[in-house]
């Protein structure tokens, strides 16, 4: 994740946030009261996802069984 102040970033910010959406980077702003991170939607709603799914009871382990069901037919 690249770090960045909060001078630069308002100084670059059109071109920073083309950069992050365009290859799905993580930015660090760091000001004097705290950090912020920025991602792109798409990085967000992975996250989000993700959150989701690790909250169902067994949700993961039922995929994680598929895929490895699944991948062992193609071995086959």
């Amino acid at each position: 994740m690249v770090n960045i102040n909060l001078k630069s970033f308002k100084e670059n910010i059109d071109n920073i946030l083309k950069d992050i959406i365009k290859d799905n980077k993580q930015m660090k702003v760091l000001t004097e009261n705290g950090n912020v991170v920025i991602l792109s939607e798409q990085d967000y709603n992975g996250l989000i996802e993700t959150v989701q799914i690790e909250s169902i009871p067994g949700l993961k382990e039922e995929i994680l069984a598929r895929n490895n069901d699944i991948e062992g037919n193609f071995e086959n």
